[in-house]
């Protein structure tokens, strides 16, 4: 419809999509790339595809989103807002909303096929995420960084239940939280919390030395 992304990393900021149109998969966008396709502060308005993914169609992996709006999208079939193939990956954070879109049924806004996932970049207070799955709609959410307040007031069922779940820790250098309808994971940045307690430890002996002189 607006875009293609076939190859390639794509970075778009602060960036209107409206009113785009496709015969097929996502109305604004379809990404069928593995590179990644960050969006910063973008608008999805009254876009419209005649299959699934009304604003955004996403067959790969790397699909991240920042404080963007995805509203009054249609999919004659799922995903009226943002459809996420199965084993594919979608990332937000900031300020999202994902609601008031149209698709088959109820899969209305964000429609998560099989296995596929969503990684909390941290969301902030205001975030309003309609989804579901494109099974029997049932999501889980991971537990540890995923607070029950953030369940009951970012996230909303569009069909099915939404629930919080046990974690499992991974020793990396990325914080986020991975949640979805099947495997849920918790990781945390080990190495990052350590050099923040040596600098701490660090910076307190200098002081303490510098009072002794």
């Amino acid at each position: 419809g607006g875009l293609y992304q076939r190859y390639g990393k794509v970075y778009i900021r602060n960036v209107e999509f409206k009113s785009n149109q496709s015969n097929d998969y996502g109305g604004a966008i379809y990404c069928d790339s593995s590179d990644g396709l960050w969006m910063i502060g973008c608008k999805f308005q009254q876009n419209r595809s005649d299959d699934y993914g009304g604003a955004i169609y996403m067959n790969q992996k790397n699909l991240y989103l920042s404080d963007c709006s995805v509203i009054s999208n249609t999919a004659v079939k799922g995903g009226g807002g943002i459809y996420v193939a199965r084993s594919c990956t979608i990332g937000i954070g900031g300020g999202m909303v994902i609601r008031g879109n149209d698709g088959e049924g109820s899969m209305d806004n964000l429609v998560l096929g099989s296995n596929a996932l969503i990684y909390n970049h941290g969301l902030n207070p205001g975030s309003e995420i309609h989804l579901r799955s494109s099974s029997d709609g049932n999501v889980k959410l991971g537990g540890s960084l995923m607070s029950e307040y953030q369940l009951n007031n970012y996230f909303h069922s569009d069909y099915g239940s939404l629930s919080l779940t046990e974690t499992q820790t991974v020793d990396t250098n990325l914080r986020a939280s991975v949640f979805s309808g099947g495997t849920t994971a918790l990781i945390i940045g080990a190495a990052v919390v350590l050099i923040a307690l040596v600098g701490g430890i660090v910076y307190k002996r200098k002081k303490q030395k510098g009072g002794a002189q």
